[in-house]
């Protein structure tokens, strides 16, 4: 809870509508104990499954802490860097967020959802409210509209990503736990920079059904020992290359097992390109080539865990990014050898960029209401998880410690927007709490307007 007031009483008394912190639910009591997980099936005998509990989108789970990974200091209180053990600094990652946001809107304009999010108030809220989570010692707003694009909104997709992956999480473990196994299945096609994104995203949506759909699919898959899968879908853009080919995008498809595959990984590679081959020849899409057509992984030498904590994707090294990073969170990260449509906003930052900008509104419109994350049929009920939440029930959700820190007038929300101060305002309330927003709005509020 934020300290007592250090400010005079004339300064508190300028912004009447910020209120003390009053708590939104309970304070979590102490973690409860994980509940007795079901044994693994004896040699020779049928496979059990995970248990029926249900697993829910917030099960209660300890996950790793950035201590426990080497990741943080408990000296300094400073998160560390995976690649160069360097401290980074969380606040600069959460205003980039805003930043980012600021420039996305400008990119797609008033017709786009994104143009309202985190700007507009809701027609029903008087106020506009600031809540404090205490578990992440992160804020955020209430009482605004939000988009829940996960794929233009650099501030959604933070949000909704983090929960989609979480749970993602706790799935893999469990199945994992239950003596199953998890491998990450990447399928692609040619592509040129010819190409307009919507017409390979149609096509490589009918190329995957028949990919699981077809006698050799099923077969394949059965004889892999598939119980279901999690598709995700991911897009690069190699704009900037001297041999550019355009759009470029492909699935990540978490493959569910009923154990680990006896012939090794490249045998299943070749007997799965020759699956994704007919399958684009049929979908009437370029064909693929054996070298970059079929990546099959062991998900084991990608799921080294981290906790976010204001670690921002885009500073995970390769050796860290999760399986479950690479499922929800791809189109945020900084790419390698090509750009993410994160990469496209942030090059229209960097200055006039008219062909950065056309390719991300050409994303958003193609990426337009679909999933991020599809569950094959039945799978979720298999591994017990709850109903799934729409993208705008999880960017709505507050969380289950969060509690109200400070209230802002309809005035004093536009000079904020004014201003261009939305992501600083939270860090201002963050870390100095009520009386720092008074004085940082009484700032505002009394520069001339211009």
């Amino acid at each position: 809870m934020p300290t007592p007031s250090v400010y005079p009483q004339s300064v508190r008394a300028v912004s009447p509508a910020l209120s003390p912190p009053v708590p939104l639910a309970p304070p979590p009591g102490p973690p409860s104990d994980p509940p007795p997980g079901h044994p693994i099936s004896p040699p020779g005998e049928p496979f059990q499954g995970p248990p029926k509990a249900p697993l829910g989108i917030y099960a209660k789970s300890r996950p790793e802490t950035l201590q426990d990974v080497g990741l943080f200091d408990p000296d300094t209180g400073e998160v560390l860097s995976p690649e160069t053990k360097q401290a980074i600094d969380p606040v600069s990652v959460r205003l980039g967020r805003y930043v980012l946001q600021s420039q996305a809107r400008r990119i797609l304009g008033r017709d786009h959802r994104l143009f309202h999010c985190l700007h507009t108030r809701q027609r029903d809220r008087p106020s506009v409210d600031v809540l404090h989570a205490a578990s992440s010692d992160s804020c955020y707003y209430s009482g605004l509209q939000t988009c829940a694009s996960v794929w233009a909104c650099p501030v959604c997709a933070a949000r909704i990503s983090e929960r989609r992956r979480e749970e993602l999480r706790q799935a893999v473990n469990l199945w994992k736990a239950q003596g199953g196994s998890v491998l990450l299945l990447t399928l692609t096609n040619a592509h040129t920079r010819a190409d307009a994104l919507t017409s390979l995203l149609e096509g490589q949506q009918a190329a995957l059904h028949r990919f699981f759909a077809t006698r050799a699919g099923i077969t394949a898959m059965s004889s892999l020992g598939r119980v279901g899968h999690v598709r995700a879908w991911e897009v690069t853009t190699g704009r900037l290359r001297a041999n550019s080919n355009g759009w470029h995008p492909h699935f990540h498809i978490l493959l569910f097992l009923r154990s680990s595959p006896s012939d090794p990984l490249p045998v299943w590679e070749d007997q799965l390109f020759g699956v994704w081959l007919r399958a684009c020849e049929l979908a009437g899409l370029p064909l693929p080539n054996r070298a970059h057509g079929v990546s099959l992984q062991d998900g084991s030498q990608a799921s080294a865990y981290i906790a976010k904590l204001g670690l921002e994707e885009d500073r995970v090294s390769a050796s860290s990014w999760s399986i479950e990073h690479e499922m929800t969170k791809g189109h945020t990260k900084r790419a390698r050898n090509g750009e993410t449509p994160f990469d496209l906003i942030r090059a229209c930052l960097a200055g006039d960029d008219p062909q950065a900008a056309r390719l991300f509104r050409e994303f958003a419109s193609a990426f337009k209401g679909k999933r991020q994350l599809v569950y094959s049929r039945g799978l979720r009920d298999l591994l017990g998880l709850d109903a799934l939440l729409t993208d705008d029930e999880l960017a709505a959700r507050p969380d289950d410690d969060a509690y109200l820190l400070a209230s802002i007038t309809p005035e004093q929300w536009r000079a904020v927007k004014r201003a261009d101060l939305r992501g600083e305002l939270l860090e201002v309330a963050r870390s100095g709490g009520p009386d720092a927003v008074a004085v940082f709005l009484l700032s505002l509020m009394s520069k001339p307007q211009c």
